[in-house]
């Protein structure tokens, strides 16, 4: 496990004050699509876990006025998103839609977690606590594994066993909620019983590594459909 150390919040303004962001709940503010596209594109010289933190909080200020509760509440709502949805499907963008997600909810460890413990992780490991609804949870999950030496599949067994089974209330899920669980379960699984690493997508020749790519990156879209639907369904009253 290797230790990585992330960026203060002072270093992490990189580009002046947050922009006003009244225009982005009516219509998507092209000037700032265009110059965000740019400026992430800009900042892949920094280590995986440094980008993403420099990206989350670029997006934070720029798009949300530095508040994650007004992220939050875009992805339940939808109207403060039009901009960041338009940056997130940006053909010259060099991150996914997934990516952005990740490096903004990110910023939530960045302000909650030990400083001490936040930079003994990577970022797959934080992408393996997202799953865990409160960050109290996620310290302590993170800090049971990392203090007895363990790696990420201790860690992803930990989050699984701390979110427990909930018991189903209401009515009874329908046959298309039974096979979206299962389709999301099956790609979980099968996502760890791969263990892909740099060395092993190194053999596939460049075409299929680009084809590889492009339907994961539609697979994202469509995942983030769902996602937003989820989060509308969560927020309702």
């Amino acid at each position: 496990m290797s230790s990585l150390a992330v960026p203060s919040r002072p270093a992490l303004v990189l580009v002046g004050a947050p922009r006003r962001t009244n225009r982005l709940a009516t219509e998507v503010d092209v000037a700032t699509v265009e110059e965000a596209v740019g400026v992430i594109n800009g900042m892949h010289c920094l280590s995986a876990m440094e980008t993403a933190v420099a990206i989350g909080a670029y997006i934070l200020r720029t798009f949300f006025g530095g508040d994650l509760a007004a992220f939050r509440g875009g992805r339940r709502g939808g109207g403060s998103h039009l901009s960041f949805r338009a940056l997130a499907r940006h053909r010259h963008l060099l991150v996914s839609q997934s990516y952005l997600w990740t490096a903004v909810a990110l910023q939530e460890h960045v302000d909650r977690f030990p400083p001490s413990l936040i930079e003994r992780i990577p970022l797959s490991w934080h992408r393996a606590l997202f799953s865990l609804p409160d960050v109290a949870d996620r310290i302590a999950v993170t800090e049971f594994v990392v203090d007895r030496g363990l790696g990420l599949k201790e860690l992803k067994a930990a989050v699984r066993g701390r979110r427990g089974s909930p018991a189903r209330t209401g009515r009874p899920p329908t046959p298309a909620l039974d096979r979206l669980r299962a389709a999301v379960m099956a790609m979980t699984l099968e996502l760890e019983r791969a263990d892909v690493t740099v060395d092993l997508l190194r053999r596939l020749p460049r075409r299929e590594l680009a084809a590889l790519r492009a339907s994961i990156d539609a697979l994202e879209e469509d995942l983030d459909d769902v996602v937003d639907r989820i989060d509308e369904a969560a927020g309702a009253p």
